[in-house]
């Protein structure tokens, strides 16, 4: 069955939170799901499948509604930051907002992992029809133990820049912490739903106190394993999603469809979702443009801006992470160069994301063969809206994005920065095998730069603890690798790196490189185009920044403000 979508976001009382809406088409419904996700790099992860689910949910003809909870995702950040009592409210306001609206007779809540016992703790204050418990955390106390127990592998210099427990971009401060301890779903609270569905990862077994506490307190109650969460929860550009459990979810809910008294007809907006709202001094904008409205952005801008806007940050995809980006840096960065007077546009590109794959394109495809016509089109609604010069910036994949869009769209169009961050590739190569090796290979040599000063590393390959015989077929293999692209170029071979480098700097658009600790980046554009690199440094329109003590993913509050100071003075001095 067709059904529309529409993104916004609700003024609930707690702070205004973003919503997707997922509608029917042919029929009208009075039954709405509510799907609850989990927090952390588990949102991150799990996003794609709970798109997914939202999609088939609403082609069974129920309405479904994906939420970001506050200070999470797109939402605003309420005042005590994101805690676990802060998403359990959020979720029964929106189910109080909903039944005062008198807009569906059934609503059920579909919660997974931290998601799943937030639900089941709402649906203990509020009414709900029927609920859907996808591996919920049973006690928020040995939730915090582990992320605890994975705080220690911070260096003891890191652990002295922060003022929390952070783990994988997850802040936890002392309000969450306190919320967190007190978070248990095997207490004396009852569920008001009248059906439960109870799934469990096949590699465990249930929870038997929970099973217990479930049977004695709901009418209807089906208990079963699941299959596919170490592939759900992988890293974003890895994941899978696990179909059987979403069949399962999907025909559950189903079954859970009470008969209203009457004939009832949902109204024909019923949240009547705000395709913008404010925060302070800043507006944000959700934006779907594109093929049928299919991809999706959001324009983030200051409502006290001096004088006309003309240029704008384009924040491209990290991977297949959506358009918040890695840990919400890109949610958090756009709201702070807002705040100088920067505006920018976070969106993402087809098949990642809120932008599914329409075209025949592969979904999850972090290296998508139609990224640079997603950017074209975000370019021109951003025009439309006033626009004319856009600064390009993006992590991993979306660095890769920027650097070809610079170097391939029309000389016309005004693009006078580009901004990569921890680049993989230059140059992607869709057969996949040759990219991905040379990457690996590249990243292991700047490993041993950076470790050749360690006495530790040479007394472990003195002791056999290190592959040393690996490390020398690298170093072979990185040889012949340089060599063959000298000689390329000694011939006059043409060189796609070099030749996109000669584009982008010729629109003019300065080039800026800013990469973590031994990253490859450097090495893989000094191998493709090493004249170019030192012609143009000296020119100035090829600028290199290091971010010292940065990861890959940029996991740390500490490397992302690093990294926010740098964009923050290219931002500025391009307004």
């Amino acid at each position: 069955m067709p059904f529309t979508r529409n993104a916004g976001y609700l003024p609930l009382p707690s702070a205004s939170t973003f919503l997707w809406h997922y509608s029917p088409v042919e029929r009208a419904s009075t039954d709405l799901v509510i799907l609850c996700p989990p927090i952390g790099q588990a949102y991150m992860s799990t996003h794609r499948t709970l798109r997914h689910l939202a999609e088939a949910i609403a082609e069974t003809g129920v309405h479904c509604i994906r939420i970001d909870y506050p200070g999470q995702g797109d939402s605003a950040d309420p005042a005590e930051g994101l805690t676990a009592d802060s998403c359990i409210l959020s979720l029964v306001q929106l189910c109080d907002y909903l039944r005062a609206q008198r807009a569906f007779t059934n609503i059920s809540l579909v919660g997974f992992g931290l998601g799943a016992s937030f639900a089941y703790k709402a649906a203990s204050k509020t009414d709900v029809t029927a609920l859907v418990l996808w591996d919920p955390c049973i006690s928020g106390r040995r939730y915090l133990r582990e992320v605890k127990l994975l705080s220690e592998i911070l260096p003891q210099q890191e652990k002295a820049e922060i003022s929390e427990i952070e783990v994988s971009g997850l802040q936890v401060n002392s309000a969450f912490s306190s919320s967190l301890e007190r978070l248990s779903i095997v207490d004396d609270s009852k569920s008001n739903a009248e059906s439960v569905l109870y799934l469990y990862q096949q590699e465990k077994t249930k929870h038997t106190l929970f099973a217990k506490q479930l049977s004695e307190n709901v009418k209807r109650v089906s208990i079963s394993e699941y299959e596919g969460y170490a592939d759900m929860v992988a890293y974003p550009t890895e994941t899978v999603v696990p179909y059987s459990a979403i069949n399962e979810i999907v025909a559950f809910v189903q079954v859970s469809r009470l008969q209203p008294d009457h004939e009832e007809e949902s109204p024909t907006d019923p949240l009547a979702l705000k395709a913008s709202h404010l925060l302070g001094s800043i507006e944000e904008q959700a934006i779907s443009f594109g093929s049928g409205g299919s991809l999706f952005g959001v324009l983030c801008k200051s409502k006290k801006a001096d004088g006309p806007q003309d240029s704008v940050v384009v924040f491209l995809n990290c991977g297949a992470e959506h358009h918040v980006g890695p840990h919400r840096l890109y949610t958090q960065f756009a709201r702070r160069i807002a705040e100088k007077g920067v505006p920018s546009f976070r969106f993402d590109i087809e098949g990642i994301g809120d932008s599914p794959a329409v075209s025949g394109n592969d979904d999850n495809n972090a290296y998508s063969p139609v990224a640079i016509r997603d950017i074209v089109q975000a370019i021109e609604i951003l025009e439309q809206i006033g626009f004319k010069r856009f600064q390009l910036a993006g992590i991993c994949a979306g660095a890769y994005h920027a650097f070809k869009a610079a170097a391939e769209l029309p000389p016309t169009l005004c693009i006078p920065h580009a901004i990569l961050i921890n680049p993989l590739v230059y140059d992607w190569d869709y057969s996949n095998a040759g990219g991905v090796n040379r990457v690996g290979l590249y990243g292991d040599i700047a490993r041993y730069r950076g470790a050749l000063l360690s006495r530790e590393v040479w007394k472990r390959m003195f002791t056999a603890k290190i592959n040393v015989l690996r490390v020398f077929r690298n170093l072979i293999s990185y040889t012949a690798s340089m060599a063959i692209t000298r000689i390329q170029s000694f011939m006059g071979i043409e060189n796609i790196v070099a030749k996109r480098l000669d584009n982008v700097v010729g629109r003019p658009c300065k080039l800026h490189l800013l990469l973590a600790e031994n990253e490859p980046g450097l090495a893989l554009l000094l191998d493709d185009a090493a004249n170019s690199v030192k012609r143009y440094k000296r020119a100035g329109s090829l600028e290199l920044k290091s971010i010292d003590g940065a990861d890959h993913g940029l996991s740390k509050k500490y490397m992302q403000e690093k990294l926010y100071k740098y964009l923050e003075d290219i931002f500025m001095g391009a307004k």
